[in-house]
Formats: C-alpha cells, sequence, structure tokens
C-alpha cells in the first residue's frame, strides 16, 4: 500500500466530493475481498456506514490493521457493531473492524482488565494518541458474528477523524470484481402536489441487455419517479444498494443520489428518500428520485428537486440511470407526454383519522392524564394520526409513517404499588415489545420511536437459566420471555466472573482456558434481572474434569 494514505492525505475535503485514483489499497484481510454489503445501501438502521467482507462464511478469520496508527477505541456491545476496534492513523483517517468473534491475545488481555474493572461485559473504551500503537498488518482481531451481525463476515469502515464522517472504502481503491450492472427491480410514477405518496407503477420492457423502455405516460403537472433496483458483483450471490441514482430530463441531469460518504447525523435520512409505505406494505425498498421536501445531505448532488413539471403539448425524455461503483450502468428510458389524460393511482387513505399533524408544527394530546408530546419535523411530511385514550389504553396509529424524533408519553399507573408494572407497545402486526417502565407520581413517562397501542401490562415472571453442555466453555441459556434481560452476573467461587453474552443465542459462556482456575469442582452462581426488576438465581457444583 506504497503511498496509498500519503496520497489521500493531502488530497484533503477532495475525497468526498471527486472521483480519486489511487494505488491498490490494504485490505484487512488476507483472503480475496468479495463484498455482501456495500457502502450507503439502506438498512432497517440507516444507511450503511461500511462494507461488509465475507470471511469464508466462518469465525476466526484474521483481521489485520490496513496501517500505521493507534488503536483510539475498543467497544463491546450486545447490539450494533459488537466487538468492534477503532484504528487512528496518523494521516488523518480512521478504519474500523466490527463484529469481531475476538481481539488479539494482548488486545484481549488489556481490554478483559477493563471489564473486571467495571465488572461489565459491554464497554467502550477510549485511548489516548500514541498509547496502544497498532503496526500495519498487526493482526488485531479475528472474523466473527457478534452484535447486530447474522452471519459471519467483517464490517469495514474508514472515516475522516476530524469529522468522524464514514467514506465510501471503495475509493481507496480495493479491487473488487465487478462487470454485472444494477438490477431494476420496478418504477413508479408519483404526482407531486396531490395525495401523499400518490403512485403509480409503470411498465418497462428491456431493449438491450442493460436498457429499458418504459411505458408512454400521458398526463400533465408535476411528477417524480422512483425505482426499486439492486446490485451484486462477481462470484458473489449477496444482494447490495445501488451507488448512484441520476435522473436525466431532455439530455440534462435533473437530479443524482451517490453513495461516497454521509454524516452519522445523516445516516437515519434514508426514509426520506425511501417510501415507507410500500415498505410496510411489501417490504421493499422503494426509491424516490426527486427531492420535493428540499433536503440538503451530502448524498443528494443536485440543486434541482427532480421533480418535473409537463404541460400539456408539451413532450419530455427521460432517462434514469443506475449505476455501482464499478460505473456498470442500467438505463431506463421515459417518454412523458403532456395530455390532459387522468391516471389511475394508488394511495394511503388516512383522512378518517381523528388527528393532523403539520410536520412544521408541535403537537399535543391529552385526555384523562395521558398526554403525548410530538416534537415538529418528527414526520417527513404533514401526517394523519388516530389518537385517543380510552379503557386505560393509548393509541398512537398510522402504519405507514416514520418518526425520526421520540414521541413523548405519559399514561397514568392504574396498578399501584407494583414494581412489576410496565408500559406494552403492540404494533400493528401485534408484536408486543417492552416501551417504558419509569414512573412519576404514578404516571409511567417514557419517550418512543413507535406506533401502535400502548397499555399497562404486568411482569411477575422471572427469567430462566438453563445449563448448556458445550465444550470446554461453561454455558448458560438464560432468558426472559416478557420484558428481556436487563442485566447478569456470574460468580465462581464467590468472586464475580466475566461471561460474554450472545443475546442471538440467548446464550452466556466462558471458556475454561480464561477461567484460571485449578480446582477440579467450583461453586457457580448465576444471577440474572429482566427490565421489572424479577431476578433469577442459578447455584450449582460443577465439575470441571
Amino acid at each position: 500500500m506504497k503511498n496509498f494514505f500519503f496520497i489521500l492525505f493531502f488530497l484533503g475535503l477532495s475525497i468526498v466530493n471527486s472521483q480519486v485514483v489511487v494505488e491498490e489499497a490494504n485490505p484487512p484481510v488476507k483472503i480475496p475481498l468479495k463484498l455482501s454489503g456495500n457502502f450507503g445501501e439502506l438498512r432497517s438502521s440507516g444507511f450503511h456506514s461500511g462494507i461488509d467482507i465475507k470471511t469464508l462464511g466462518k469465525e476466526g478469520v484474521e483481521i489485520k490493521s490496513i496501517d500505521d496508527g493507534y488503536i483510539s477505541r475498543i467497544s463491546i456491545s450486545l447490539s450494533g457493531f459488537g466487538k468492534a476496534i477503532y484504528v487512528t492513523h496518523p494521516n488523518g483517517f480512521t478504519s474500523v473492524y466490527a463484529h469481531l468473534s475476538r481481539f488479539n491475545e494482548n488486545i484481549e488481555k488489556l481490554i478483559q482488565a477493563f471489564q473486571y474493572q467495571k465488572k461489565s461485559y459491554v464497554i467502550n473504551k477510549f485511548f489516548k494518541k500514541d498509547e496502544f500503537i497498532i503496526s500495519k498488518d498487526d493482526i488485531i482481531g479475528f472474523s466473527g458474528n457478534t452484535g447486530s451481525s447474522f452471519g459471519p463476515h467483517l464490517h469495514f469502515e474508514i472515516r475522516k477523524s476530524s469529522e468522524n464522517l464514514p467514506i465510501n472504502p471503495l475509493r481507496f481503491g480495493y479491487p473488487i470484481e465487478d462487470t454485472i450492472p444494477p438490477t431494476i427491480r420496478g418504477l413508479f410514477l408519483y404526482k407531486i402536489g396531490d395525495k401523499f405518496n400518490k403512485r403509480k407503477k409503470i411498465k418497462i420492457r428491456r431493449i438491450s441487455s442493460n436498457t429499458f423502455q418504459s411505458e408512454p405516460i400521458r398526463s400533465n403537472g408535476s411528477f417524480g419517479f422512483g425505482v426499486i433496483s439492486d446490485d451484486r458483483q462477481n462470484n458473489s450471490y449477496n444482494i447490495n444498494g445501488t451507488y448512484n441514482y441520476k435522473l436525466i430530463k431532455n439530455g440534462s441531469t435533473e437530479f443524482e443520489i451517490e453513495f461516497d460518504n454521509f454524516s452519522f447525523d445523516e445516516k437515519a435520512l434514508q426514509m426520506k428518500l425511501m417510501d415507507y409505505g410500500y415498505y410496510v406494505d411489501k417490504k421493499s425498498r422503494l426509491i424516490k428520485i426527486f427531492n420535493e421536501a428540499g433536503l440538503k445531505t451530502s448524498f443528494i448532488k443536485s440543486k434541482n428537486s427532480g421533480v418535473i413539471d409537463i404541460a400539456e403539448n408539451d413532450s419530455i425524455k427521460i432517462k434514469i440511470i443506475l449505476s455501482d461503483y464499478s460505473n456498470n450502468k442500467t438505463q431506463v428510458n421515459i417518454n412523458l407526454i403532456g395530455t390532459n389524460d387522468s391516471l389511475d393511482y394508488y394511495y394511503d387513505d388516512f383522512s378518517d383519522f381523528n388527528s393532523l399533524i403539520k410536520k412544521s408544527e408541535d403537537f399535543n394530546f391529552y385526555d384523562n392524564g395521558a398526554e403525548v408530546k410530538i416534537k415538529k419535523n418528527t414526520f417527513n411530511n404533514d401526517t394523519f394520526l388516530d389518537i385517543k385514550y380510552t379503557s386505560d389504553t393509548l393509541y398512537i396509529v398510522n402504519p405507514k409513517v416514520y418518526t425520526f424524533k421520540g414521541i413523548e408519553v405519559l399514561i397514568p399507573q392504574k396498578v399501584l404499588n407494583s414494581k412489576q408494572t410496565y408500559i406494552a407497545n403492540l404494533d400493528d402486526q401485534g408484536n408486543k415489545i417492552f416501551a417504558g417502565h419509569t414512573k412519576i407520581k404514578n404516571n409511567f413517562k417514557f419517550k418512543t420511536n413507535n406506533l401502535g397501542k400502548f397499555y399497562e401490562d404486568i411482569d411477575s415472571i422471572a427469567p430462566t437459566i438453563k445449563q448448556l453442555n458445550r465444550k470446554n466453555k461453561i454455558s448458560f441459556q438464560i432468558k426472559d420471555d416478557e420484558t428481556g434481560v436487563k442485566k447478569y452476573d456470574v460468580f465462581i467461587n464467590g468472586n464475580w466472573y466475566l461471561f460474554e453474552y450472545e443475546p442471538k443465542r440467548n446464550e452466556i459462556f466462558c471458556s475454561l482456558n480464561s477461567l484460571e482456575i485449578f480446582e477440579k469442582e467450583i461453586n457457580i452462581k448465576v444471577v440474572v434481572e429482566d427490565l421489572v426488576g424479577n431476578r433469577k438465581t442459578l447455584i450449582k457444583r460443577l465439575t470441571l474434569w
């Protein structure tokens, strides 16, 4: 990776805004690079801030630092990145390595000392400059499946350190074999200025390998276009997101989205580009190639809105071009003809809901002691909600809208003198989750980004603990089917011991080698507490060998 970061450092901000040609970058793995996820693709948590590198479908692949630097942060969490290392380089960039199964031996010893000091598996430790020096190609950890990961891989990021700004790692010259253009799955027309998300699916047909022609669109007014698309690389079955969306009107670029970088403040803005109602119905991400709301972001490259106006007797030629990072392209040609014809559209009509929430205004609801406070800009548009408090149940209902801010809720407590009561949230699919437990003057008070039905419930059942048979490990299954596990502790011969927690398997575990206990038999106590304070304790005497 000779002179690689040196070149990029002196390019400064130009890396964010222009294509950069560099020498081949030093990869974080020794195996050939294949991706299971790319930068900027839409995830439930927001835009994807890195690339997911395949690790042969297994844990334990060596992960190495891409360049000299120092470890600036190590985090271990039950969700998100799981086990992650942040390496800050002297040229203004930070590389991030996430979902690791374990760190190298020296890092493991260091971080375990902090975990024992805190008596916590979860930790977030920052280091000072040059406190923990790392050299290029040092093995810093091993691939895994920790955190919000559903298969072994490496989540890899490069950030501009001064701004904590994620940058598309492919800009750094990593060799990914890709000759496959994006695939278009659907084309949609939106009527602007009428019903919110009033849309119509447009038929398309293939006219060459990478080019499609839509049916003629005959109407007049203001319109926007949306597409469903995806992409993949050679030698990989994984479906990834599209890198660049471009709308061309009569030969000139009218609107463009490109995922070279975005700030973490912009991460959740995917829901402003996406038709959320369509996603709820179809579980498919329909991206709007227009910016009706005037959103200003680093990934929207156009000053124009992308809204197309056409009058009667006018004619406009539209091209939508979908590109991947290797510049493979798929094109859709559209003829927009100005007539007085009316088109049939689909839209969600919630006008019979009892509350209109103006996007630009705060909204407050009060009824029999229940309160709902919605701050302005909580929703992407003016939105209808069905809000009512009846039979000790609060309803905040509209399954087709996404909340960008937490909604403040106050619900009177009906079952007094009970520590086990909490507020449950039931969504339109019947899924029940814990919403809140904090009580202030006989009222439940909490914030929620979820809509649906909220009601007081009681969790009087303690968590369960079951010993598991694992080779060379002490392992227990811990579960709480009502509110969920809040905390756990394990004591061996009266002393606290570090046990890892994998929520996806409901399992806590510790390797026998890490215990450094030489007795044949031990006394072990496992204590598990749920979110309302119910506790379960298991005490056993175990024979180790």
